[in-house]
């Protein structure tokens, strides 16, 4: 979480004692951080192969990540996982199934925010055509035993990843 030094409020100095956030001496002003809301979908095919597109811009060039990216304001988890894919790889998503929450961090600005990232799952034909957007270079099925863990971006996709291969393995 950003540390920032002065209330939003009054200007007063935020300090932090035995409270879990920092509150303003002056005003009495507690600052709850807010969290960054992301969206991913894991897009399987028909041989239960997994989509995954290989990132062109940073954070992490070259390294592998679903589809996905931040909830806008206004805006669903639902909503936002089916624009952020249609940008992503131009496919159109209509069933849906949610998959669960995962904890990460993403960095802006040179500040680290808190983030909580959503996960869905699709299902998509081989056929489809694929249109990557401009975040990737590449996209590839990979089989569920084939998944590059090494080459994965983000911590909350790799714990999408496994818990829904886990579950799939179960079920």
């Amino acid at each position: 979480m950003p540390e920032y030094g002065h209330c939003p409020k009054c200007g007063g100095v935020l300090v932090r004692d035995k409270k879990k956030f920092p509150g303003c001496g002056d005003c009495g002003f507690v600052f709850y951080p807010t969290i960054k809301l992301t969206v991913s979908v894991i897009l399987e095919n028909e041989k239960e192969e997994i989509l995954l597109l290989q990132r062109g811009h940073a954070p992490h060039v070259g390294y592998w990540n679903t589809p996905g990216g931040h909830v806008d304001p206004g805006e669903t988890a639902e909503r936002a996982v089916r624009r952020e894919t249609k940008e992503e790889t131009g496919l159109i998503l209509k069933n849906l199934e949610y998959v669960g929450s995962h904890l990460d961090s993403y960095e802006d600005q040179g500040a680290t925010y808190p983030l909580l990232a959503l996960s869905f799952r699709g299902r998509i034909k081989s056929s489809a055509r694929i249109k990557i957007g401009d975040d990737a270079v590449a996209f590839k099925y990979f089989p569920k035993n084939k998944v590059p863990w090494r080459k994965m971006c983000f911590k909350s996709d790799i714990a999408a990843l496994r818990d829904y291969l886990k579950r799939k393995t179960t079920a």
